[in-house]
């Protein structure tokens, strides 16, 4: 009788051994057909992508930027050669907005009902405007309106770094809706909590 599972265990070996084989062989030649499948659809993509680049570039090359060989430019007669697009007028339309950042008042303030607790907040804003109209009462509306949303919060809110992630989203919602959205974002520079 103790002859019969021994017996039972060494026929087992080689039987599994083969299934394994097929499934390890047809898993490779699954992965390699999806492989394949996939990133065939990426490299035409790539080939659009760089076929597209050439046919700007040639059309460019084509149109010429009035240079001679050896890229000097070649005088215009006027100021605008036959349809020419004037070369400063393209680079302003490209240029992006430039972001100016204002200096906000620092803000010092009770936080909650309890008198012990105080944050000093230092805070510079982000505009895309050139110039606002009343910039100084605009930041001390926004100013302002910062303060009584700190008098309202409650201490604990900024106890954890969700809490200032919070935080700052809602300052940036203030001043967001206060400057009618020509003010960006609120960057915090200096945050003190006693």
């Amino acid at each position: 009788m103790a002859d019969q599972p021994e017996e039972d265990k060494k026929s087992g070996g080689p039987g599994i051994l083969i299934p394994l084989i097929v499934m390890t062989l047809l898993s490779a030649g699954a992965g390699l057909a999806c492989g394949m499948f996939l990133f065939a659809g990426s490299n035409k993509e790539v080939e659009t992508a760089k076929e597209a680049k050439s046919a700007k570039s040639a059309d460019k090359k084509k149109k010429g930027k009035g240079g001679d060989k050896y890229g000097k430019k070649k005088k215009k007669k006027g100021k605008h050669a036959k349809g020419d697009k004037d070369e400063d007028s393209e680079d302003v339309a490209k240029k992006p907005p430039v972001n100016r950042i204002l200096e906000v008042p620092a803000i010092t303030v009770n936080v909650g009902k309890t008198k012990k607790n105080w944050i000093r907040l230092e805070l510079k804003a982000v505009t895309s405007e050139e110039k606002l109209e009343d910039e100084a009462v605009l930041l001390h509306r926004v100013s302002q309106d910062l303060v009584s949303f700190l008098r309202n919060s409650d201490i604990k809110d900024l106890q954890s770094a969700s809490g200032y992630y919070t935080l700052r989203g809602d300052l940036n919602e203030i001043v967001r809706v206060r400057s009618g959205n020509k003010i960006s974002e609120v960057l915090i520079m200096g945050l003190i909590v006693e």
